[in-house]
């Protein structure tokens, strides 16, 4: 989806933006590590309804989206309770509802990013 659709995956990673400890996860993994492990439980779910206890090592398949989510979320924990060193940055957000598209003019795109 990331490929084919024009905005990418921001609907499914920015659905995570409250879960603090678990969006720290993309300061390692990137916004595609995270959409891992968030279809990860939803995998193993499937897997264990279609294959049960047939699965050779399905114990594994089965807790292994527990503990990475363990780890992601205590990862998180962690890393939101260091102190903060270094400069202060201040930075700012701009929403827009226009698009600016490769085809766009000069003069359009212009009045968009003022």
């Amino acid at each position: 989806m990331a490929a084919w659709l024009p905005d990418g995956n921001w609907g499914r990673a920015y659905s995570q933006a409250r879960c603090l400890p678990l969006l720290q996860l993309t300061a390692l993994l990137g916004v595609p590590g995270l959409l891992f492990l968030l279809t990860l439980g939803q995998s193993a779910l499937a897997l264990g309804l279609t294959c049960g206890r047939r699965l050779p090592g399905g114990a594994w398949a089965y807790a292994a989206p527990v503990v990475l989510l363990a780890a992601a979320l205590g990862y998180g924990t962690w890393r939101l309770r260091q102190p903060l060193n270094g400069s202060v940055v201040t930075f700012g957000l701009a929403s827009i509802d226009d698009a600016i598209g490769p085809r766009a003019s000069a003069e359009y795109a212009a009045g968009i990013l003022r």
